[in-house]
């Protein structure tokens, strides 16, 4: 048990000394609403030393195995994200209109993008007597799909994006089963991509302490 706790106070000084020297810094920016789950999801952005940064987008979790996670989006790989996205939303639009005019009541259909952009999922394991890690993986791709349930005799449409099972590269025994993001209308579409909007997150950036210049 003590050696546990000597390696634990080891990794963690470690951690922290890397993260000085490079000076990332993780904030809260923002939150949004999951209306399957009706839960509010927070969005944080983590900087690195100059202008890059990366987005974590905390989602709903597809079973229990790591309940805290979701979609990491680099700076280079958000303008892509966003593109992506768009398109989605205007294919949720049209099936949603056809879905409406068909009385369908429920379906589940793939949207496809093609050459859509990578971005990446992340997901936090442990418990209260171990330290908390956090796993990324970099490499994954969004799955954008359209759902239509009937509950309580009320047909919903939802936009669903989905990360999908993922690994952690480094430790390839942490698997995740994936974290989704559900949209049941466009306005919530839209209002989520106004969040991710590049000189929304700058703006908030430059009103934040920059680590380097707190410690000269």
């Amino acid at each position: 048990m003590k050696t546990n706790i000597t390696m634990n106070r080891f990794i963690l000084l470690t951690f922290g000394l890397f993260s000085l020297v490079n000076g990332y810094s993780q904030v809260q920016y923002a939150t949004y609403y999951n209306p399957m789950d009706a839960v509010t999801y927070n969005i944080q952005v983590e900087t690195a030393n100059g202008d890059d940064y990366s987005i974590y987008v905390y989602g709903m979790h597809i079973t229990t195995d790591f309940q805290t996670g979701g979609f990491y989006i680099q700076k280079k790989n958000l303008e892509g994200f966003l593109s992506d996205f768009l398109v989605a939303k205007q294919k949720y639009e049209a099936w949603t209109k056809t879905a409406k005019e068909n009385k369908i009541e429920d379906l589940a259909k793939k949207i496809e993008i093609p050459k859509s952009q990578k971005i990446g999922g992340f997901f936090k394991s442990g418990d209260s007597t171990s330290l908390d890690t956090k796993s990324i993986n970099r490499h994954l791709k969004p799955v954008y799909s359209f759902l239509v349930t009937k509950d309580k005799g009320l047909i919903k449409y939802y936009l669903a994006i989905f990360t999908d099972a993922f690994v952690d590269p480094q430790v390839p025994l942490l698997i995740s089963s994936g974290y989704g993001l559900i949209f049941s209308s466009p306005e919530e579409v839209m209002s989520f991509y106004s969040l991710l909007q590049p000189e929304k997150i700058n703006a908030f950036l430059s009103k934040q302490p920059k680590l380097d210049e707190l410690f000269r």
